[in-house]
């Protein structure tokens, strides 16, 4: 019996492994959580577990392990029923598949009209649909998909659930189908694979990201790798690295060097910087001649011009001009404002930006679970 300490980003990621572990609840400080109800669970304040029985209690926060393991000493907890979600370690065994079609096309989407070209056969939207039906009318309301992971290169069980979906009638495909081993939802476990394909190991690497699976997963390919999150404003330099080991930077004022990188990677992170173009510039500032920009972001194909929903003011504060709208963050539970709704002019900011060619690449493969007609896209861009 286990419980989960934490009811947030990492914790969510431990329910597909459920009947491994044999959940109980969850337990957090957060006092605006207690009572709610988290992917059917009861989370209950820590002092609940007092007098109970169970097996173990999994800390589900990197960022405040230390803190909460601490907390659950000085309430009598054994040190030996304490345990990192890091340490944990599932489906070691499972049988390694063989390798099928890519699910990346050999596609290259540069303006609306290429958009428009794609095709997918009708059967596809229908299975889609029947994959919400069954996730809603599920008893724990998830499913698990048979699919190959094209990072782990295992055959495993892929969480469906309607988390992030905005709907509980519907399933947001882009971001589930989450691998039990590598903990990689669907767009990042191809954002992954074809970073693997085309990126030397001996490369160096930004990634804005350091406490994610993403991170983690590159980390054991790529040894000049550096990751980082967005720590906030508050004067903080660049480059600064906290006790946890955590490096801030501002994509709008990296601490890099001119032409330092290689590659640069960002997952679903433009959306919520507060000048796009500003971002871009750097972005091309810091990688080397021919150098590869990596990006996934929430894109509206038929959105001719990108919607700005927020801006920094001159005196630091944000001034919403639409109705404010925040995505998870892995830092942070007040989550990430978006400033932006992109459309197709995206294409022409890159450019100016410098970029010497820039386009969009779909994927779909239903053997990897890589499932989502029209909305799954990485966007690469060359110096």
């Amino acid at each position: 019996m286990a419980v989960i300490f934490g009811a947030g980003y990492e914790a969510s990621n431990l329910i597909q492994h459920e009947d491994e572990l044999g959940i109980e609840y969850f337990i957090d400080n957060n006092k605006d959580k207690i009572g709610e109800d988290f992917f059917g669970y009861n989370i209950k304040e820590p002092q609940y577990i007092l007098n109970k029985e169970y097996d173990l209690v999994i800390l589900s926060s990197v960022k405040y392990a230390d803190e909460m393991r601490e907390q659950l000493l000085g309430m009598g907890v054994d040190k030996k029923k304490i345990i990192n979600i890091k340490e944990l370690k599932f489906f070691e065994n499972k049988e390694e598949y063989t390798e099928s079609a890519s699910p990346l096309m050999d596609i290259k989407i540069r303006n609306h009209r290429d958009y428009d070209e794609l095709h997918f056969p009708d059967c596809l939207n229908e299975m889609e649909k029947i994959f919400s039906k069954m996730v809603i009318r599920s008893a724990r309301k998830r499913i698990s998909y048979p699919g190959k992971c094209q990072v782990c290169k295992k055959n495993v069980g892929l969480l469906i659930d309607n988390q992030y979906s905005g709907d509980w009638l519907k399933v947001n495909l882009r971001e589930r189908l989450v691998c039990p081993i590598c903990n990689l939802n669907n767009r990042q476990r191809v954002m992954i694979r074809l970073v693997l394909d085309e990126i030397p190991t001996d490369s160096n690497i930004y990634v804005t990201e350091q406490v994610t699976p993403v991170y983690q997963c590159l980390k054991k390919y790529y040894s000049n790798l550096i990751g980082s999150e967005y720590m906030g404003g508050g004067g903080i330099i660049g480059g600064t690295i906290n006790k946890r080991g955590i490096r801030h930077e501002d994509l709008l004022k990296l601490s890099f060097q001119t032409e330092e990188m290689d590659c640069i990677v960002s997952n679903d992170v433009l959306e919520h910087v507060a000048d796009v173009e500003q971002a871009l510039s750097e972005i091309y500032r810091v990688l080397k001649k021919e150098g590869i920009f990596y990006a996934t972001f929430p894109m509206n194909f038929d959105l001719k011009a990108t919607v700005k929903r927020a801006e920094m003011t001159e005196e630091g504060s944000i001034k919403h001009l639409l109705k404010p709208v925040y995505h998870g963050n892995p830092v942070s539970e007040d989550g990430s404002l978006v400033f932006y709704d992109y459309g197709m002019d995206i294409m022409e900011l890159v450019k100016k930006a410098g970029f010497s060619d820039a386009y969009f690449i779909p994927f779909y493969s239903v053997p990897y679970g890589n499932i989502g007609v029209k909305s799954l896209f990485i966007f690469k861009a060359r110096k």
